[in-house]
């Protein structure tokens, strides 16, 4: 059957979530490659874009930035030590999952027409 003949909804191409590598250097790989390996996201979430920018430093460190949909997450300033990279990649997973949830409940009281709760 010719693909014409397939409708192809735009629900069933839907990508659920992305990671975007825009590292530089050999630091900001690892923290990267870290971050992918441990990342699990939260059950609901949808359509969302994690892009870990990195901006190298003078020396032997570096700047690395996540930016979650447009919005800045976190911002480290890394060393070349695989323990602190490994921390820190753990930390931000926990910060990043933390953020998409409170997302998707917003989106969720958006959507009854309902605000978002305040906390004081």
């Amino acid at each position: 059957m010719p693909l014409e003949q397939h409708p192809a909804s735009s629900a069933a191409l839907e990508i659920d979530g992305l990671i975007v590598d825009e590292t530089i250097t050999k630091i900001g790989r690892d923290f990267y490659e870290t971050f992918h390996r441990q990342w699990e996201p939260p059950p609901m979430a949808k359509d969302y874009i994690i892009l870990i920018k990195e901006r190298p430093m003078m020396g032997n460190g570096a700047f690395v930035k996540v930016i979650v949909n447009e919005e800045e997450v976190i911002e480290y300033q890394l060393q070349p030590r695989h323990d602190l990279i490994e921390e820190a990649s753990g930390y931000t997973v926990s910060v990043v999952y933390e953020f998409l949830v409170n997302d998707q409940l917003n989106r969720q009281l958006e959507a009854e027409g309902r605000k978002e709760k305040e906390v004081y």
